[in-house]
């Protein structure tokens, strides 16, 4: 489940990427949790502030 683990991590992001690409499927809890950008969607804008978060863009989510 996206951000089960105490760490985000790029496994987070793998899995949000393969729902974006339909091959799996987020239940309603998992949509709001990958929603980062608080917007009510769940894309790739998302996908794009979670990597930024790993790389030490930005310093929060």
């Amino acid at each position: 489940m996206i951000f089960a683990a105490s760490k985000i991590d790029v496994t987070d992001v793998t899995e949000l990427q393969n729902y974006l690409a339909e091959n799996t499927e987020f239940d309603e809890t998992q949509k709001k949790v990958a929603d980062t950008n608080h917007d009510g969607k769940t894309d790739i804008s998302d996908a794009t502030q979670i990597q930024k978060y790993i790389a030490e863009i930005i310093p929060e989510l």
